[in-house]
């Protein structure tokens, strides 16, 4: 009978303990669907932050401007300094969005009637190029903060979307071994 609070306890110290060593904590649940598409619809005044709260992909979604302020007209997301109405992101700017939790940019949609390149750094790790045509991105990336930026092309972001990241093996271990140990000790007392 003193085995069943004992194991549980163990259990969660130790779940404890891997959430902390790995950075993942997961609040809420991610099956059957942690899709979030960040859609950009209605039109906002100048504003220099906006945040998507409670998103199903990681939690409240932040999403701010480097180099002016944060910019939508008719569904497009861009950053507005003073000098073009439309809103883009020229040299010098970017747009990042900040999840909660880790994220997997899964697709996008970006702006440009040229077509072109845009910069991408996950995390705050080095910019890649990626091309304004495609729709996805291979292998997809995951983290927490998406800095989208400027790379020879002016363009507006129309929509992107994110799923849940999967935890780290050693959740899942931590998991099974204390169903395994709950099994044990039931089956000791039966």
């Amino acid at each position: 009978m003193r085995l069943i609070p004992a194991a549980l306890a163990l259990a969660a110290v130790l779940t404890s303990a891997s959430a902390q060593a790995t950075g993942w904590t997961h609040t809420k649940s991610c099956w059957p669907d942690c899709t979030t598409t960040l859609t950009f619809s209605s039109i906002l005044d100048l504003s220099p932050k906006y945040v998507f709260k409670d998103t199903d992909a990681g939690g409240d979604a932040t999403v701010t401007p480097t180099g002016g302020s944060l910019k939508i007209v008719g569904g497009q997301l861009g950053v507005y300094s003073g000098w073009f109405d439309s809103p883009h992101i020229d040299k010098g700017q970017a747009v990042t969005v900040t999840f909660a939790e880790a994220v997997v940019l899964k697709a996008f949609d970006m702006d440009n009637l040229l077509g072109g390149k845009f910069s991408l750094s996950v995390d705050g790790a080095a910019a890649k190029t990626y091309s304004l045509s495609s729709y996805s991105i291979s292998p997809e990336l995951t983290g927490k903060s998406f800095t989208f930026g400027h790379a020879g092309s002016d363009y507006s972001i129309d929509w992107l979307k994110f799923v849940c990241a999967v935890p780290e093996p050693g959740t899942y271990g931590l998991m099974l071994m204390g169903l395994g140990g709950l099994a044990f000790v039931r089956r000791r007392r039966g």
